[in-house]
């Protein structure tokens, strides 16, 4: 599914979606778990999203290009 927006609160994103849609981060979270897969679009080319942890074992979504903090997911509209 082509994630198109964020719903932000400063660098910490509390809602993902699309076209007709929109999940908290803890449900796509579990929706990757479940196989689904997410993507946004950079360049022309689709970048997939990924689960990662905090320190303090946070779970949160970022692309795969991104380093630690879910710039790519930042980037988007709001």
């Amino acid at each position: 599914m082509e994630v198109r927006e964020v719903e932000r609160v400063q660098d910490w994103i509390k809602k993902i979606g699309g076209a007709g849609w929109h999940l908290s981060q803890a449900e796509a979270v579990a929706r990757l778990k479940a196989g689904d897969r997410f993507y946004i679009v950079r360049g022309g080319q689709l970048v997939f999203l990924e689960i990662a942890s905090s320190p303090d074992g946070a779970e949160y979504l970022k692309s795969r290009d991104d380093q630690v903090l879910p710039q790519s997911l930042l980037r988007l509209r709001s």
